[in-house]
């Protein structure tokens, strides 16, 4: 916020790209999460899959935006999406999970899934998350398991 004031002070134009930071005194450019998780499905759904998964960071608004626009687009075509149902503790939105659990926890809920299964997963660092657990599950990507991220 103190460096938008100081560019606007010094007459220099700004615009925020942040999704996260409170309202800034400059415009904004954003990404349409829900519209993020919505063109996922559609890609899905043309490539033809049944059975659909997803895999968000819950409290956050970009995943919980991006998860929503998945199922709601989803249930637009009369389907379901079975969230993976515990809330991942990332240390970074990229690559790292805090705990060694985190890819065997996955690893035993996509086992369990039924297959084909199509993976929406809400950023990249899930992703590869969902690629360590398919591996330890034993499942072959993208024959059992088709992944889709938003990057």
């Amino acid at each position: 916020m103190k460096q938008a004031e100081r560019l606007i002070r010094a007459g220099i134009p700004a615009v925020s790209t942040s999704g996260t930071s409170p309202a800034l005194p400059v415009p904004r450019v954003q990404v349409d999460n829900r519209r993020c998780g919505a063109l996922a499905a559609e890609h899905l759904l043309g490539c033809g899959f049944a059975r659909f998964a997803s895999l968000g960071q819950r409290g956050f608004a970009w995943s919980d935006l991006r998860e929503s626009g998945f199922a709601d687009a989803l249930a637009a075509r009369d389907r379901c999406v079975t969230p993976y149902p515990e809330n991942l503790l990332l240390e970074d939105p990229i690559s790292r999970w805090r705990t060694a659990r985190e890819p065997r926890r996955l690893s035993s809920w996509l086992a369990a899934q039924d297959r084909p299964l199509a993976l929406f997963c809400a950023n990249t660092g899930l992703a590869l998350l969902a690629v360590e657990a398919a591996r330890l599950a034993g499942l072959r990507i993208p024959e059992e398991l088709a992944l889709i991220a938003v990057g």
